[in-house]
């Protein structure tokens, strides 16, 4: 399930192609201009068309990132549970010196989901246009807060 080289990522829902532009989009005097315009991206794939996947994809992408010596990993989805399988390859990601970015989770006010509860990864909340955090996010042991609207 993972990208492949010679294949073209497709995005069946919008959301990476979304984070992609905030991340990288060019400098080419068209809209705006990414927060790292010059980076290399890789689509990492571990979720299916309808946005289902298992914890095993998420290790398998997470480890293709260890063995690619990628930088920075953006994870956007959230998890109820612990996983000790998981949290053993952010782990391993982490000392591989990984900068993992997470979604913390819209689950208004409560605590952060998993992987963002994990205190190797940077965790995102969303903050509304006035500067508030928005009532929907999680506001509790959060790195970082971003614009969602």
């Amino acid at each position: 399930m993972l990208f492949k080289k010679k294949k073209a990522p497709n995005d069946n829902n919008g959301h990476g192609t979304h984070l992609a532009g905030i991340v990288a989009a060019a400098r080419n005097g068209v809209g705006v201009v990414g927060v790292a315009p010059d980076a290399e991206l890789y689509a990492v794939k571990v979720f299916d068309s309808s946005v289902n996947g298992y914890v095993s994809n998420v290790i398998e992408g997470i480890n293709w990132c260890i063995k690619n010596k990628i930088n920075i990993a953006n994870m956007s989805f959230g998890m109820q549970s612990s996983s000790n399988a998981m949290h053993d390859i952010i782990i391993q990601a982490d000392k591989a010196g990984i900068k993992m970015v997470t979604a913390a989770g819209n689950n208004y006010g409560g605590t952060a989901l998993y992987p963002a509860a994990y205190p190797e990864v940077i965790s995102v909340g969303a903050i509304d246009k006035s500067g508030n955090v928005a009532d929907f996010s999680v506001q509790q042991n959060i790195d970082i807060f971003a614009y969602r609207d």
